[in-house]
């Protein structure tokens, strides 16, 4: 799996945003430039139909990372991975 910018990952305002960034198959990522009508539509469906207006004007915002907000993203993945990786283990555990 990749991770798939809608908005070209260039745009550091979005880059980390869990709005514009989703798992893809290398193939559609890499090869057919993100499938982006198909991608879209996934927003729109997920986020609702103001979701293309609101990350389009987003990537207007310049952005600059300190290493202290670089940090902080780590520090919050990790705690995410840490929680998936839990939960993950609690279902395989009870069965479910």
């Amino acid at each position: 799996m990749d991770a798939g910018h809608y908005i070209d990952r260039t745009h550091l305002s979005l880059r980390f945003s869990e709005k514009n960034v989703h798992p893809q198959c290398r193939k559609c990522n890499r090869f057919q430039n993100g499938r982006l009508p198909d991608y879209a539509l996934f927003l729109i469906v997920k986020y609702g139909k103001t979701i293309l207006e609101e990350l389009d004007y987003k990537k207007r915002k310049i952005t600059r990372f300190t290493t202290k907000d670089l940090e902080l993203l780590i520090y919050d993945y990790v705690k995410k991975l840490k929680k998936l990786d839990d939960d993950f283990k609690g279902t395989k555990k009870d069965g479910s």
